[in-house]
């Protein structure tokens, strides 16, 4: 999916989850939401966030591969536990947060993701055709509901 429907699902979602759990700064925590939202594609040199990476993404994806080790489960687990390790659990929960709200959405386009690559060669694949009609009705539903339902809370 392109960075802009990552960002409004990892906004969604991270809203969510807020509601549901005690956060103490909802804030930061969306801000690491959407930093999730967007890191898996760090493997990918011509993505919003490989572009700025100066380089990195560029060894990432010759090593790994893009929709490699970078969209599978490991990753978002790691870094939760890292930063929870080092005592910042709104970092380690929002990055997770962001992350699986970015492997999720890609397992609903044509490319699908491998949850559990390399241990497995299972592809979920979904039906929508990254920048195409069906990603941009998503988005725009997306950016319909978020205004909703953030309205009161960001302006």
């Amino acid at each position: 999916m392109m960075y802009k429907t990552h960002i409004l699902i990892a906004l969604l979602v991270g809203y969510i989850v807020s509601l549901l759990i005690d956060i103490s700064n909802v804030y930061n925590f969306l801000l690491f939401c959407l930093l999730g939202g967007l890191l898996p594609d760090i493997d990918h040199s011509k993505s919003y966030l490989g572009n700025k990476s100066m380089g990195l993404s560029y060894v990432i994806s010759k090593i790994f591969g893009h929709r490699g080790f970078f969209h599978s489960i490991f990753p978002p687990v790691i870094l939760y536990l890292v930063f929870d390790w080092l005592n910042y659990p709104l970092v380690a929960l929002g990055l997770f947060v962001g992350y699986f709200s970015h492997l999720f959405a890609d397992a609903l386009t044509e490319h699908g993701v491998n949850f559990l690559y390399p241990v497995t060669k299972f592809k979920l694949e979904g039906f929508v055709n990254v920048g195409g009609l069906g990603e941009y009705i998503l988005f725009l539903i997306l950016l319909i509901v978020d205004g909703y339902l953030l309205r009161g809370f960001i302006f």
